[in-house]
């Protein structure tokens, strides 16, 4: 019975990825998976007044999928007056 390891190349993330084997005996595969991670970046803008958005959970990067919660802390004197996402 043939022994032996190696790597199966694969596409990149989102695509379909497929990788074969001959089977000519017991064989054992493991498949390995990474999260994406993406970055959150928020800013305050305005002509007058100051203030800070508050993020919850406030950490470095997140996973698809993962819910933030963004507070509006208006500064001193002001209100928050509308919201853009890009």
């Amino acid at each position: 019975m043939g022994t032996g390891s190696g790597d199966i190349s694969v596409g990149g993330p989102g695509e379909t990825n497929r990788g074969s084997v001959t089977i000519n005996g017991n064989k054992s595969v493991t498949a390995n998976f990474d999260y994406i991670e993406y970055t959150l970046t928020v800013n305050t803008a305005g002509a007058f007044g100051t203030g800070t958005v508050t993020k919850n959970p406030d950490q470095a990067t997140y996973h698809y999928g993962d819910v933030v919660q963004l507070t509006a802390v208006p500064g001193t004197g002001t209100v928050p007056y509308g919201r853009r996402m890009l």
